[in-house]
């Protein structure tokens, strides 16, 4: 008796819900809100027995493609947007990308999580290379509890910091493009992250207030010092000014193709003219050696440091320091392998007026 009472109540709260969606269609069509009309009925579709929108439904709805979508409208936006807010805004591409990936893999949407995962991590390698090789074992809802990182992301909300007016643009954005994922984005952000507002400008390494907070000694908001999650790599330390988002190299830069042919050629004619003594490599050899070095060592990318172009003079330069380099003094074999080859102490004399 109880139940059939229970889905009389139930009944009669979705006709008296109806009732009102057909007066409200009704009056904004009759004063010519047409557009309002159709965003109210389109809503309407989500809603649940209470009347309220239901954010699971109108999730399901978009699709697995929901979060690639998503996550490529809001990278575009913060490419296309301007410099000074790029180094914040970029804060946010990191954990849209960890939770979207964990949700489709716990809604068991392993193809479209692969898929997402593939087209993205390009995005983040150079950074969060390890944490990339951990979530891609996590292929199946049960791995998500028995990894301990991705444990520690869905028990704890992701800070982060932005200032006032970088965070009033990001909210008018995704409000600005709700339709086109700016809810996917929206959700995911209430319900994994927490974005921390703060008072002071835009920050980044080299921008004006960070040289001047480190001028005075001071030490950023707290909401900078706590971003991200306790014992989670974010990618950049704002604090000691500096954008960890690059890993350090420290090997030779390599050199400029033109430049290589050039110093090449000239090296070619060169021997041409001057035949190296026996024994000796020719300075091709040489400059080929020195070459192999700096392409096997770890070092930048001449992307990453954008230099001027070379002149005839860097040409000249090169050719010097692989001559000089190929008839330097060789210690190597002149003790027999035995002992120390060469032992000399050097001593700079000041003020011996020249005697």
């Amino acid at each position: 008796m109880h139940l059939a009472s229970t889905k009389a109540t139930m009944s009669d709260q979705s006709e008296h819900l109806l009732m009102v969606q057909r007066q409200v269609t009704d009056y904004l069509l009759k004063k010519g809100y047409t557009a309002t009309e159709a965003t109210f009925r389109k809503e309407a579709e989500y809603a649940n027995s209470s009347g309220q929108i239901d954010p699971n439904r109108r999730s399901e709805a978009l699709g697995p493609e929901r979060f690639l979508k998503s996550f490529n409208l809001l990278n575009e936006w913060i490419e296309g947007g301007l410099d000074l807010y790029k180094f914040e805004l970029s804060k946010l591409l990191w954990p849209v990308f960890v939770y979207s990936y964990l949700d489709l893999i716990s809604r068991s949407c392993g193809n479209e999580a692969k898929k997402f995962f593939e087209e993205l991590k390009g995005n983040f390698e150079n950074v969060h290379g390890d944490e990339l090789k951990l979530l891609a074992i996590v292929t199946l809802p049960s791995h998500i509890k028995e990894n301990h990182a991705t444990r520690t992301y869905l028990e704890n909300k992701y800070r982060i910091p932005l200032n006032q007016q970088t965070a009033g643009q990001l909210f008018s954005f995704l409000e600005r493009e709700y339709d086109a994922g700016g809810f996917v984005i929206l959700s995911l952000l209430n319900k994994n992250c927490q974005v921390d507002t703060t008072a002071r400008g835009p920050i980044e390494p080299f921008s004006f207030e960070a040289i001047f907070q480190r001028g005075q000694n001071l030490g950023f908001d707290d909401v900078d010092a706590q971003e991200g999650i306790p014992g989670v790599f974010t990618g950049v330390n704002v604090r000691d000014g500096v954008n960890v988002k690059v890993p350090l190299k420290l090997g030779p830069m390599p050199m400029e193709t033109e430049l290589r042919d050039d110093v090449r050629a000239e090296l070619e004619e060169m021997d041409q003219r001057h035949p190296p003594s026996e024994g000796d490599p020719t300075l091709v050899d040489e400059f080929d050696r020195k070459i192999k070095r700096e392409e096997d060592a770890d070092g930048p990318s001449r992307a990453d440091i954008p230099l001027p172009p070379s002149r005839a003079r860097d040409v000249v330069m090169e050719m010097k320091k692989v001559q000089e380099n190929r008839d330097r003094f060789k210690i190597e074999g002149r003790t027999g392998g035995v002992g120390v080859p060469v032992s000399i102490c050097m001593f700079t004399f000041h003020n011996t007026c020249g005697r």
